[in-house]
Order: C-alpha cells, then sequence, then structure tokens
C-alpha cells in the first residue's frame, strides 16, 4: 500500500543511462596530477619496503615477522 501511495505522489521518470553523459558530467573530477601520483608512489614504496627490510631482520617466523610482512604487503599492493 505504502508503494503504490509513493508511485502515485512521486512518478517515476526513466531516463536512458548514457555513459558518455555521466563521463562528462564527471570528467573535471579525473584529471591526472602527476604530482600526486609520484609522491603517493614514492611515499608507498619507500614505507613498504623499508617495512619489509624490517622483517628481513626480525626473527624467523615470529610474530613480529609476521605482522612486518603483512604491512609491507598491504602498503606496497595499495
Amino acid at each position: 500500500m505504502l508503494t503504490e501511495q509513493a508511485s502515485e505522489n512521486f512518478p517515476q521518470v526513466r531516463e536512458e543511462f548514457l555513459v558518455t553523459k555521466a563521463r562528462e558530467q564527471v570528467k573535471d573530477l579525473f584529471r591526472p596530477r602527476p604530482v600526486i601520483y609520484w609522491f603517493d608512489f614514492l611515499t608507498s614504496a619507500l614505507i613498504g619496503w623499508g617495512v619489509f627490510a624490517m622483517a628481513l631482520n626480525s626473527p624467523n617466523l615470529s610474530f613480529q615477522q609476521v605482522l612486518f610482512v603483512v604491512i609491507s604487503r598491504g602498503v606496497i599492493h595499495s
């Protein structure tokens, strides 16, 4: 009953969804910015490989080593 009332009060307008129209509306949100890309890339690489180096210096199969490997994998592959 509520659904019927809602559809009576607010008739649905069906417009065809066009991908090209959607891209046109949000194109300014996806402008490439090399400074942001390189900063993010180099920071992630530095932190990820640094934590992996800490994992290599940890005792074998210790909780600390496993934790460092998991963190480094998450940072490098994000």
